[in-house]
């Protein structure tokens, strides 16, 4: 039989990884990559936790995103493992971390359904990026619906993380680094999806296609200018972003409306439509400067009308940046203060 699976097999596969009982070389997984490692076995923690500590004492490293961090907190019920949120292992990182003064960070969603989708239910001490902060946001600010669920996840999702340890335990983010860039999110790709990406040639493709969860384009409708309206979009998203009780996650580049022109999936493209290109801060047509290599960015923001030749949505994030990290209502650790 051909091996898949490298890392830990060769040198003791039952004890590294998760099998499925009674089937001889099938793993047990919630990945989505195939294995996942039996994180409640005590031989596979201290590997762990040794991992981690190497690379905060002798690396440097004082942040950690840990990928469908579900995984870490499963222990074996059965002839299956389930997810606990006073799993050792997590509280043990959670330790580690106090100890050493590292940021831990879990994406709390794995691929099991149902049981997988854990947000709001790690234990005190870790934060969370906030899927559910994404998904409300994205849709109203495409529709202009407003709801209720919309202002409490601006309040900071109170109804998930009051008992965490407070309103910065959600880590709010609109997009992420395998998905759209901000500026494509607000130009109307949202319906793109893999037969898209795979017809995009390169240097902006192709791509697998990713996720084609997108922004309704309710925005870029009945608008005289269609450009002008991507433009007021983006800057939708940044203004509630920062206004948002919790910590804001940005893409790089979003920052000056860095496009992949649609590629919502760019994770193996190393090249103009991944990199920075900070060109497009000092003008008022960003899209319009030149790649630096191959192919042209498409000009769905067209030029700004602000005074003087510079991004208008670079200078909109340097001043909501700076009132979020300096007004103390929007950075508080309880719910105490309450928004009207």
């Amino acid at each position: 039989n051909t091996a898949e699976l490298t890392f830990m097999r060769g040198l003791d596969c039952s004890e590294y990884y998760c099998l499925t009982p009674g089937t001889v070389g099938d793993h047990w997984q919630t990945t989505g990559c195939g294995n996942n490692l039996q994180c409640d076995n005590p031989m596979v923690r201290q590997m762990i936790l040794d991992s981690l500590a190497y690379w905060i004492d002798e690396m440097g490293v004082d942040g950690y995103r840990f990928d469908l961090a579900p995984v870490i907190g499963r222990e074996k019920v059965g002839n299956e493992w389930v997810y606990s949120k006073s799993a050792t292992t997590i509280l043990n990182i959670i330790k580690l971390g106090e100890e050493k003064d590292a940021e831990m960070i879990a994406e709390a969603w794995d691929c099991q359904y149902p049981g997988g989708y854990q947000v709001g239910n790690f234990p005190e001490g870790w934060g969370e990026w906030n899927g559910r902060y994404r998904d409300a946001i994205r849709s109203y600010v495409g529709t202009g619906n407003w709801n209720e669920s919309v202002g409490g996840y601006i309040y900071g999702d109170e109804a998930n993380f009051k008992d965490q340890g407070g309103p910065h335990k959600s880590v709010n983010f609109i997009v992420a680094h395998d998905g759209f860039t901000l500026a494509d999110l607000s130009s109307g790709y949202g319906i793109a999806g893999n037969d898209y990406n795979k017809s995009m040639t390169w240097p902006f493709g192709p791509s697998d296609g990713g996720n084609s969860d997108g922004a309704p384009s309710g925005f870029l409708a009945n608008t005289t200018d269609e450009k002008a309206s991507k433009r007021q979009a983006n800057r939708n998203y940044i203004a509630i972003q920062m206004m948002s009780r919790g910590v804001p996650m940005i893409v790089w580049g979003d920052e000056f409306s860095r496009t992949q022109n649609g590629n919502n999936n760019p994770y193996n493209i190393d090249s103009v439509a991944t990199w920075s290109n900070y060109n497009m801060i000092n003008t008022s047509s960003p899209h319009l400067v030149a790649t630096g290599g191959d192919g042209e960015y498409h000009n769905n923001f067209g030029t700004f009308t602000n005074a003087g030749d510079v991004n208008g949505n670079f200078m909109f994030m340097k001043y909501m940046l700076n009132l979020k990290a300096n007004e103390p209502a929007l950075n508080q650790t309880n719910y105490d203060v309450e928004y009207a």
